[in-house]
């Protein structure tokens, strides 16, 4: 009995890249999956709802308005001076911009998911390399925020706490105990109340952290109004060490010439919170903590709607807006402050404030939220860690989530730790320690950029690729650029499957040559297969238009469906995305970038082709591939009987008359014709029987083509998991 072709019985869908194409390609990331149906399932729980001002802007102006802009900003300038101190937030910015470089080059590069720094680098370098940074993003995080809780103990004391033994309390607000043990006490409660916070899920953090950002800036700006609504006044220094001696007093001058000229150089003294000769190293190891809030939005990747775009822009929009303040306030700072009131000082800004509580305010709220952050970002880099397996069973606790997917148990330890680092007791020493593990955290996040980079890796965004025509029969020529296409011309053979020679010119049969494919195939290697290179003209087919008069477009054609199995076929497995993988790499190549990717889809007879294009739609917009969508006529009636075959229920025993019909399908459908065809590689048959079978169906699939590849991907070097 005989039947219309199936495949035949389906409309044809092309999508056609645009120029943007080749500048996209690149981006898509590789997966490393263990366990990924449970973990797809707890992500379809926690749903993802931060768009980029909640999820990225707001934590990241939090992170970085905290300690810094309200308690230190007088530290630079009063120790560096205004020059020095604005070559520190120039030095500071620039190393923190190449870091927001590399961290939005990563976060477009594929999906995101929970992990931050640790996940977009494991996904682009391999969960070993991502492994050693997130380590240190993770100890970075949980010392910073332990900085931030100190930085809030230190500023409730401040105002709050009875003066050490021998100093005279000044107002009857100083209630509170003071001492290391006192304060160790106030830190742990306020890093519980961060714990609750976090335990109850990051959507309420970033919920909360709303609020605490509309306080910050008006907070910020009534700062600003003050430098030039405030008269000149006295302030109260606070107070030194017990039977210690020196003045008691300094002076807010308002904006005078002289106090400018007289803060414009360094002058390194003691920091009188910790009784250390402070220097150049040290004071910018205290202010780079302003700095350290870039990846606040990178932390957050698990919880925003689209990382990948949320994260750049986000994460840029905050670095201007606090270069800008910081600079601001430096030279406002400089220019009405005595050099003695931003030495022994450093809550100043609360006294000069239009109204004092102000300032009280802001500093609570930004510590406290930055310090939730900061615990937030280590919880997600640990529990990344966890679901990867990089410290085995050792941190098998740390996968556990909550119902809606909230990490709990990697919130609890890094909450522990936290409060181990607490012990350290002052904000200024454990300042340089924050530094150092976020410099590095920096600096090998640049450096997987730049590996990436050079490494030409075929998943990273801008990658260079060469293509080389090699003459087998004369010396090779070595390409310019690690090259991922070698067109190579089979001088001299015919245009079947070339197997007759292998290596150091062993003949092979059709059953040792299946065998091969079969063979890498369940060792997981990616097998593509070539015919018809020995017509591949590479000279002619990308010469400019100029050099070849009357020349048309250069096409590549994919098609990314199983054409022996055409009943499953399926646009997101494995196969077809390596599929689309190569090709958009061809794409990028230098010579092949003004040709144009055609992708030709099949839909079944009778459904709407709307179904299939918004799919295909969604998938190319996931790989930020752009596309132009062409729907194809279907063929005649009369043209169409010449394709009736038998199409048997074992899919797997096609018929030749099958087989010549999908041939000339497309070849009429690839007009004009592509310099090069991506073909569907399906799986050698079980029965070894059936391997000389086999390759001769592949023959006639590709009868007459020209230049195709036929592939087969077993590795998933992309991924549309959001």
């Amino acid at each position: 009995m005989t039947e219309r072709t199936p495949l035949l019985h389906y409309r044809l869908s092309t999508s056609v890249n645009e120029s943007e194409l080749r500048s996209q390609a690149g981006r898509q990331a590789p997966v490393h999956n263990p366990g990924s149906q449970g973990r797809r399932a707890a992500q379809q729980k926690q749903q993802k709802k931060l768009s980029t001002f909640f999820g990225v802007v707001i934590p990241t102006l939090l992170s970085m308005f905290s300690v810094v802009v309200f308690l230190r900003i007088g530290l630079a300038v009063g120790q560096a001076g205004l020059y020095q101190a604005i070559a520190m937030y120039v030095v500071a910015y620039i190393i923190i911009c190449m870091t927001v470089l590399s961290v939005c080059a990563i976060s477009t590069n594929g999906a995101l998911d929970a992990g931050g720094a640790y996940y977009m680098i494991s996904r682009a370098l391999g969960p070993e390399f991502g492994g050693s940074i997130g380590i240190m993003f993770f100890l970075a995080n949980v010392c910073g925020s332990a900085l931030m809780v100190l930085g809030l103990v230190e500023a409730i004391l401040s105002t709050f706490g009875v003066p050490e033994a021998g100093n005279v309390a000044t107002s009857h607000y100083q209630v509170l105990p003071s001492g290391y043990w006192w304060s160790l006490l106030y830190g742990t409660g306020i890093a519980l109340l961060c714990l609750l916070v976090c335990l109850v899920g990051a959507h309420i953090y970033a919920k909360t952290t709303f609020l605490i950002f509309v306080i910050v800036i008006v907070v910020l700006i009534t700062v600003f109004i003050s430098f030039f609504a405030v008269h000149p006044q006295s302030i109260t220094l606070p107070d030194l060490k017990p039977n210690a001696t020196g003045p008691t007093t300094a002076n807010f001058t308002g904006f005078k010439l002289e106090t400018l000229l007289g803060n414009v150089w360094a002058d390194y003294t003691v920091d009188y919170t910790t009784q250390t000769t402070m220097t150049f190293a040290t004071v910018f190891a205290v202010m780079f903590n302003g700095c350290t809030g870039i990846m606040a939005g990178s932390n957050m990747s698990g919880d925003l709607k689209n990382p990948s775009y949320s994260i750049p822009r986000g994460t840029i929009t905050a670095v201007i807006f606090t270069f800008i303040v910081y600079i601001m306030l430096s030279v406002l700072v400089a220019c009405t402050c005595d050099r003695l009131l931003l030495q022994r000082d450093y809550s100043f800004l609360r006294d000069i404030n239009v109204w004092h509580p102000f300032v009280l305010i802001g500093v609570y709220s930004s510590t406290l939220s930055a310090a939730m952050s900061n615990l937030i970002g280590a919880s997600r880099v640990l529990y990344a860690m966890a679901k990867d397996d990089l410290f085995g069973k050792a941190l098998w606790l740390a996968k556990k989530t909550s119902r809606s997917g909230n990490p709990w148990v990697s919130v609890l330890i890094s909450w522990f730790l936290v409060q181990l680092v607490l012990f350290s007791g002052k904000l200024n020493t454990i300042a340089s320690i924050v530094t150092i593990f976020f410099l590095l955290v920096y600096a090998a996040v640049d450096l997987a950029c730049l590996a990436l980079e050079w490494a030409s890796a075929p998943n990273f965004r801008y990658t260079h690729v060469c293509t080389q025509s090699t003459d087998p029969s004369g010396p090779s020529h070595e390409p310019e650029q690690p090259p991922l296409f070698h067109f190579v011309s089979l001088r001299g053979s015919s245009n079947r499957l070339d197997y007759g020679e292998f290596g150091d010119g062993k003949v092979l049969g059709s059953q040792e040559y299946v065998a091969i494919i079969a063979d890498a195939m369940k060792m997981l290697k990616n097998v593509v297969l070539a015919r018809y290179f020995n017509n591949f003209d590479r000279a002619q087919v990308l010469s400019p238009p100029s050099c070849t008069p009357g020349k048309r477009a250069v096409y590549v054609d994919v098609w990314p469906v199983n054409l022996l199995r055409p009943d499953s076929c399926s646009y997101v497995d494995t196969c077809c995305l390596f599929l689309l993988q190569l090709a958009c790499i061809l794409n990028m190549v230098r010579d092949w970038r003004k040709a144009t990717l055609r992708l030709f889809l099949c839909v079944e007879e009778g459904r709407s082709v709307r179904g299939p294009e918004e799919k295909l739609s969604q998938l190319l917009k996931e790989l930020r591939i752009k596309k132009k969508l062409q729907p194809e006529e279907e063929e005649d009636e009369e043209n169409e009987e010449d394709y009736v075959n038998s199409f048997p229920s074992n899919a797997t025993r096609v018929s030749d008359d099958y087989l010549s019909a999908v041939n000339k399908l497309i070849l009429d459908q690839s007009r004009p014709q592509p310099a090069v065809r991506f073909l569907y590689l399906p799986r050698p048959p079980a029965d070894t029987r059936r391997y000389t079978a086999y390759l001769r169906q592949l023959e006639l699939l590709t009868q007459d083509l020209g230049p195709t590849l036929l592939i087969h991907g077993v590795t998933p070097v992309i991924t549309t998991d959001l």
